[in-house]
């Protein structure tokens, strides 16, 4: 899919991430807006959510496959994406099974 190749950089990239976990349950709560807005800022937040809100649900996993593996993420590197995105998931108080799932499958997607 050529609409899944990105150029973004690491930070836009993780925005993007943390915008699809954050509306894995279909909706954004302000806990989880407040948190990426902190991690990344006000404008990047900006930007991303608006491309974002332009992609279909698979053209977003196509996206986040291809960036993972052309960013080629160091150990570390994914162990802080990992941390990222479990935050995310706790900021709302609430771990859903839909969080668990994906959390799980990023786990697998980053090894």
């Amino acid at each position: 899919m050529k609409d899944s190749i990105t150029n973004w950089s690491d930070n836009e990239f993780r925005t993007y991430l943390l915008l699809y976990c954050a509306y894995i349950d279909m909706f954004e709560h302000n806990d989880e807006k407040k948190l990426i807005k902190e991690k990344v800022g006000k404008d990047l937040y900006k930007k991303m959510h608006e491309e974002f809100d332009k992609d279909k649900d698979v053209t977003r996993l196509h996206k986040i496959q291809n960036t993972i593996k052309r960013l080629d993420y160091s150990k570390e590197q994914k162990k802080s994406l990992i941390a990222d995105t479990m935050e995310l998931f706790l900021s709302d108080g609430k771990f859903t099974y839909m969080e668990q799932y994906l959390q799980k499958q990023l786990k697998r997607i980053l090894r």
